[in-house]
């Protein structure tokens, strides 16, 4: 059920004069500077060629004038700018009926309207935001402005905030501490700012607020309760989770194995244990299923003994003496 605000007591005049005189400040020309240097220098330019035409200094007369001639072309150009200035009429603004019906239509659009004159502020209370499914929960949108103020400001904030498991800051697709991402929006809501239509700025906040854009938003709806590991299928959030190395796949510290050899990080059906060693391993890491270091121990089993003895060679001497020591006595 919607709360009305008794808007005809607390939106005064006082109330809309504050945000009519806020816009025109910010539509306020540019100060317009009267070329004074530009003049002064023409009068002594002017006063110098006048004293050398009377002394007789021709040559200096002549460099004099050409200096007048780019200070009167200078002139002629600033002229020019200041009356372009003078000639632009600044855009009209909403005028102080409009604000205060545009202030009125707002408790028939809105949960609820508030107003607070000490601040100068102008909120609204939106309906549960609600994307595929995933509660977001109903969002402020408060307009700021005071007179003196160059520009009127606004802020969204979630009331009842649902943010993303990765981060508390993300309360919304397109909202990150506090920054709504405009996206296709900017352009209309910043021309609804500068004019004033107070209804159309919170319409076109509401409407970006229920609009949801995946290829722009700072977490997808797909994983705003986190990113499901792919072996247990626990969501987890970023500091939660890291990947297979392998195939890219989401996983959670507990699930994910490291390769005895490369140490890549792995998911557990990426590995294979060695046959040898038990020690788990990626395929790479393994010849037909046995690690290296295991293959490189068992080659070095089957190598034959070598015997000093053996290897000895054998001289004709040695062999006449055991002849004679086996013959007769």
């Amino acid at each position: 059920m919607k709360t009305l605000v008794n808007l005809h007591q607390k939106l005064t005049p006082r109330l809309a004069e504050r945000l009519h005189s806020c816009l025109n400040s910010a539509r306020a020309p540019a100060p317009r500077v009267w070329p004074v240097a530009v003049i002064e220098r023409i009068e002594r330019l002017l006063r110098l060629e006048t004293k050398a035409y009377r002394r007789g200094w021709i040559s200096a007369a002549a460099v004099v004038r050409s200096q007048l001639q780019s200070a009167l072309t200078d002139l002629q150009e600033r002229l020019a700018q200041l009356r372009s200035q003078v000639d632009l009429q600044p855009p009209s603004t909403s005028s102080l009926r409009d604000l205060i019906a545009d202030i009125n239509a707002l408790q028939c659009e809105f949960e609820q309207v508030e107003v607070n004159l000490s601040t100068s502020t102008l909120a609204v209370t939106t309906s549960p935001v609600v994307h595929e499914d995933v509660f977001l929960g109903p969002f402020r949108i408060a307009l700021s402005f005071a007179a003196g103020q160059s520009s009127t400001s606004y802020t969204v904030t979630a009331l009842e905030p649902h943010p993303a498991a990765s981060d508390d800051a993300i309360t919304h697709p397109h909202i990150q501490d506090g920054h709504l991402c405009e996206g296709e929006g900017r352009l209309p809501l910043r021309r609804a700012l500068e004019d004033g239509r107070v209804f159309d700025v919170f319409q076109i906040i509401q409407q970006i607020l229920t609009t949801y854009n995946s290829g722009s938003a700072y977490v997808s709806l797909d994983d705003w309760h986190g990113v499901p590991c792919v072996t247990c299928g626990m969501s987890t959030s970023d500091d939660e989770r890291t990947s297979c190395q392998l195939t890219g796949e989401p996983l959670c510290w507990e699930c994910a194995v490291s390769c005895s050899d490369c140490e890549r990080t792995l998911a557990p059906d990426r590995t294979e244990c060695c046959s040898e060693c038990d020690d788990q391993f990626c395929s790479a890491c393994l010849d037909q299923g046995i690690c290296h270091a295991c293959q490189d121990e068992i080659e070095t089993e089957a190598e034959p003994v070598s015997s000093d003895r053996a290897d000895a060679p054998v001289h004709t001497l040695c062999l006449e003496q055991t002849a004679l020591s086996a013959g007769p006595g």
